[in-house]
């Protein structure tokens, strides 16, 4: 039940927005549930996805091996991560007070983006915690996080400044690197018949991409490593789990009908390059979803670096309605679906990782 007395108030208050509430009383109602969630998620113990990993991962980290942490099997660890662990326990604190330091740190990258790119930053804040698929957040949401500096560079058009977070962000989990080779993409223009085209295209490569590595595996040229590697990519998403980023029927329209009405707002030629940039962002984002959508798991999470141009143009989608009779509506489609994506994530996959929640207090 604790989860639903965080969550729900959570969820609901974050339709103030459709109200006249000042900027001000907005950034007060932000920096709490930053500090509400900071403690929510800080003070769990033995709770929540790899638990048992990053507890040992804190417990081995050192100031002498940020750049040689073996996790298993050759594996290392970015040293980022590693340094923040080091850095914690050399300070004196426990695995509690890393935690807590870490979901700040994710907490006030998703507080500070939302404040400073939307005029709903309640809806984007909001969107972006119930987005990330997981109750507690991981490397990936801190990474993203840092990403989001880079936004302010991309509209400046300066490339070597706009790398800077995401290299910083690639020592946290290092497939945030994959924001710079597309840096290009997100200034292009494009017509409306080609963005559909595009986008029926991923949804056939998607659909065809599990045969292509059936075939490949089949085939049996490869090493047995190599050969499990690819049976591991090949698992249908499916097959490991339905969150927040599964492309379900229910997943499909929703992005259809956003696309369709970003579109039709022609967000993709908008001389605000904000818009366009965002547009770009969140038709590169469901791009990856349609791809990597049967199979490939570890790249389809790709598309959580793109969450903020997503949540920067569904916050002023729904907004935007504020002003209109149909306020009310728009309040209760967004506050249904972050309730609906909520509930879907805590008792899907991890479900069992999440009960009972423990404190470091029992």
């Amino acid at each position: 039940m604790i989860y639903y007395c965080i969550y729900i108030p959570f969820i609901l208050l974050s339709l103030l927005d459709f109200t006249n509430l000042s900027l001000n009383s907005k950034r007060t109602l932000i920096h709490f549930f930053v500090f509400v969630l900071t403690s929510f998620w800080g003070i769990r113990w033995d709770c929540g996805t790899d638990w048992s990993h990053f507890l040992e991962v804190f417990q081995a980290s050192r100031m002498d091996n940020i750049f040689t942490f073996d996790q298993g099997v050759g594996e290392p660890m970015e040293p980022g991560f590693i340094f923040l662990n080091a850095l914690v326990k050399l300070l004196g604190g426990n695995y509690t007070c890393f935690l807590l330091i870490f979901n700040f740190l994710v907490l006030i990258c998703f507080a500070r983006f939302s404040l400073k790119y939307t005029k709903y930053p309640l809806l984007s804040f909001v969107y972006t915690i119930i987005s990330l698929g997981i109750i507690f957040p991981n490397r990936q949401a801190l990474a993203m996080g840092i990403t989001s500096f880079s936004i302010c560079y991309l509209l400046k058009r300066s490339f070597v400044k706009y790398c800077i977070p995401i290299l910083l962000a690639s020592t946290i989990h290092v497939s945030a690197i994959i924001m710079i080779p597309l840096y290009p993409l997100f200034s292009l223009k494009t017509k409306p018949w080609m963005i559909f085209i595009i986008y029926l295209i991923s949804l056939e490569i998607g659909t065809i991409l599990p045969l292509i590595f059936d075939s490949i595996i089949n085939l049996g040229v490869f090493g047995s490593l190599i050969s499990v590697r690819l049976i591991s990519y090949s698992q249908t998403v499916s097959s490991i789990g339905d969150d927040f980023s599964s492309r379900g029927l229910t997943s499909f329209i929703l992005s259809f009908s956003y696309l369709s009405f970003f579109v039709l707002k022609k967000m993709y030629c908008s001389p605000i390059k904000l818009w366009h940039y965002s547009f770009n962002g969140f038709l590169i984002m469901e791009l990856i979803r349609n791809i990597f959508m049967e199979t490939m798991r570890d790249f389809m999470r790709l598309e959580l670096y793109f969450r903020p141009y997503a949540s920067i143009l569904l916050s002023n989608a729904f907004g935007n309605f504020s002003k209109t009779k149909y306020k009310y509506i728009s309040g209760i489609i967004f506050a249904s679906l972050m309730l609906y994506f909520f509930i879907k994530t805590l008792t899907g996959t991890f479900a069992e990782t999440y009960f009972p929640y423990k404190t470091i207090f029992e």
